[in-house]
């Protein structure tokens, strides 16, 4: 009974930690901004030789992952991969946080973590190593699928413990930065109505609705002429699907709409396009 009871603790508590690490995975995290497309020069970290890459964001910014080139037969692990604040176009002292290497393909070593930058400007991404590393640097940056407005400066040397200093060159490393905001637009959700075209005057009706995006359920409210639907407001969506009942009020052609307004604040608002339905008079005995 022990044995049975220790397993269910450490299935629920496998099952808790998976739950926990998908709740604080940034939602539709992107590419924000890359220099990977330019030619590769050699560039030489390790504990005492490091690099300040000037970068700037033309918005807030969520940054979930930080990818850096390096030469081939490298070991991108031995990387140490921050982001500082900025001080007056330098780099200050005031660490931001700090990314751990999750993998390596291609020589691109690729650095996990969360780092919110709260205003738009100039950050810097520190890059030292454990132990000595060749990283790909540039002398002229391709940053072709980079988003508006995100820009690469030269980068200084001398690390963060000492002043550093400016290159007399353009040179920069070869990055890419993924996240959320930065100027990236959010995804646009979608909803359509169903359902039938005609209804009965006073008679308790299905209207539904579908959504078209993957992971965009949340709260529908449905409007008649413009107004809500007694019954219909805020009703939650399961499985890209919503329905209420509907007792028409008037005679005629009515207008139905929906409003979805997605749970996940990564995805935008959606209205529906128009359905007409006929309302006709009651027939038969009350």
């Amino acid at each position: 009974m022990k044995r049975a009871g220790s397993l269910k603790i450490r299935v629920i508590a496998f099952f808790v930690s998976l739950f926990t690490i998908a709740s604080f995975q940034p939602a539709h995290a992107a590419n924000l901004f890359t220099s990977l497309a330019s030619s590769c020069a050699s560039y030489g970290l390790n504990a005492t030789w490091k690099g300040m890459q000037p970068f700037s964001t033309p918005a807030p910014t969520t940054i979930s992952a930080i990818s850096v080139k390096t030469l081939a037969a490298q070991i991108p692990s031995r990387l140490v991969v921050r982001i500082y604040a900025d001080n007056a176009s330098a780099p200050s002292t005031t660490l931001l946080g700090s990314f751990t290497w999750s993998s390596t393909s291609n020589d691109i070593g690729r650095f996990t973590g969360s780092v919110t930058l709260n205003s738009a400007g100039k950050y810097w991404i520190y890059l030292s190593a454990s132990d000595q590393v060749y990283v790909c640097f540039t002398y002229s940056a391709v940053t072709t699928g980079s988003l508006s407005n995100w820009t690469l400066s030269r980068v200084f040397e001398g690390g963060i413990s000492a002043t550093p200093t400016s290159r007399g060159d353009e040179g920069a490393f070869l990055i890419s930065i993924e996240g959320t905001g930065g100027g990236l637009q959010p995804p646009s959700s979608s909803i359509s109505l169903g359902g039938s075209a005609f209804a009965t005057l006073r008679q308790s009706m299905t209207i539904s609705a579908s959504l078209g995006v993957a992971g965009t359920d949340g709260k529908v409210t449905f409007f008649a002429n413009g107004k809500r639907i007694p019954n219909c407001i805020n009703k939650s969506s399961i499985a890209l699907s919503v329905s209420c009942n509907w007792r028409p009020s008037v005679r005629g052609s009515v207008a139905i709409t929906a409003r979805l307004s997605p749970i996940d604040s990564g995805f935008t608002s959606a209205l529906s396009s128009v359905k007409q339905v006929a309302v006709s008079n009651r027939v038969g005995l009350r």
